[in-house]
């Protein structure tokens, strides 16, 4: 009887997300129809990329404490894995879901052993301060591997470079080749 009442639940919720998702993808559509057809009238509409980074540059204002640390998450991503312009906000987005779940996770341990509430409640709070700064902590060792691969790796290119230009290339091909 368990077992059928929890199928039934699956089923109703998989039913109610494929709702979900076919209203989504027609409205999606309407929507840039509806875009399509304002263009033609009043010149070109903001591209979705624009809207899209605007508000990216919101939430990475909002989960960011200053410009500094702006910065700082910048050049670390710059050394780990990519320069793109949404990086910082998807890392503090990241980071924020990393702290949820530390603090959830120590939460649900401490509900499951019947831990008292005010524990509860600091052990939560302990939990989240780890994840925000393990999260950092991760970042900045793989800036640091990807700033030791560079540095592996740039004798070599130094030399290439050197090869290119003697070989009686230009500048601009050396680095195209490059």
């Amino acid at each position: 009887m368990v077992m059928k009442n929890s199928f039934i639940l699956i089923s109703i919720g998989v039913l109610a997300g494929s709702a979900v998702l076919l209203l989504w993808s027609q409205t999606r559509g309407e929507r840039a129809r509806l875009a399509q057809r304002l263009a033609l009238l009043h010149g070109p509409a903001p591209s979705e990329a624009a809207v899209a980074g605007a508000r990216l540059a919101g939430v990475e204002k909002l989960l960011t404490t200053s410009a500094k640390d702006r910065a700082e998450l910048s050049a670390a991503l710059h050394a780990a894995v990519s320069a793109a312009p949404p990086a910082v906000a998807v890392f503090a987005l990241l980071r924020l879901a990393a702290v949820l779940c530390c603090a959830g996770a120590v939460a649900l341990y401490g509900l499951a052993t019947g831990m008292s509430h005010g524990k509860l409640l600091l052990y939560a709070a302990c939990g989240a301060a780890v994840g925000f700064l393990v999260a950092k902590t991760v970042l900045k060792s793989r800036a640091s591997a990807g700033t030791r691969r560079m540095n592996k790796e740039m004798p070599f290119l130094l030399d290439l470079l050197l090869l290119l230009l003697e070989s009686g290339i230009s500048l601009d091909q050396a680095f195209r080749y490059l």
